[in-house]
C-alpha cells in the first residue's frame, strides 16, 4: 500500500499491482501468475515433488510429537525458537510459491537451505545428548574437533606473538 502511494514511475510490482486492482486488472495478473505455475509444475516430474514436500513439512510442523517427527521434537526442545521460526519459512515459502511468477523456485531455494541446517541442528542436538530426553543446551555440545598439529586462532595468536 505504501509503495502504491509513491509516483507511478516510482512504484514496484506490488505498487502496480495494487493499481491494477483498482483498474480491475488484478484477474489478469492473478491469473498469469497461475499458469506460470501450473506450467512450471507440470514442465518436470521433480516440480510436482514441492507441493507434496510442503504438505509434509505442513504435518510435521502442526504434529511435532506424531512418529514422523519424534527426532524433530529433540530439536525443539533443546532450541525454543526452532519451530517457530520453521512455521515462518513454511509460510513464507508458500507465500512465495503463491505469488511468484516463478513459484516453484521459492520453496526449492528455500528447502535447499532449511533441510540440510535441519539436519545438522538435530544431528548436534542428539550427539550431545547425555541420555534419552535430556534437554541440551548449545553450551553444552561438544566442541569441534581440530587436526593433529593444528593450533586454535587464540593459541596461534599467542605462538606467533614476540615475548
Amino acid at each position: 500500500f505504501l509503495d502504491w502511494l509513491r509516483p507511478a514511475q516510482s512504484r514496484s510490482h506490488l505498487g502496480r499491482f495494487i493499481q491494477s486492482i483498482i483498474d480491475g486488472g488484478a484477474w489478469d495478473i492473478v491469473s498469469r501468475k497461475l499458469d506460470q505455475n501450473v506450467s512450471l509444475l507440470q514442465s518436470s516430474p521433480l516440480a510436482a515433488l514441492v507441493p507434496v514436500a510442503l504438505v509434509c513439512a505442513i504435518y510435521l510442523l502442526a504434529r511435532p510429537r506424531s512418529w514422523a517427527s519424534r527426532m524433530l521434537q529433540r530439536s525443539y526442545d533443546a532450541c525454543p525458537t526452532l519451530r517457530p521460526g520453521l512455521i515462518a519459512l513454511l509460510v513464507t515459502m508458500a507465500i512465495g510459491f503463491a505469488v511468484n511468477d516463478s513459484g516453484v523456485a521459492i520453496p526449492a531455494n528455500g528447502a535447499v537451505l532449511g533441510v540440510p541446517l535441519l539436519i545438522a541442528l538435530s544431528l548436534a542436538v542428539l550427539e550431545g545428548e547425555p541420555s534419552a530426553g535430556a534437554v541440551v543446551e548449545p553450551a553444552d555440545w561438544p566442541a569441534p574437533r581440530r587436526r593433529r598439529g593444528t593450533a586454535s586462532p587464540g593459541e596461534a595468536g599467542l605462538a606467533s606473538r614476540p615475548r
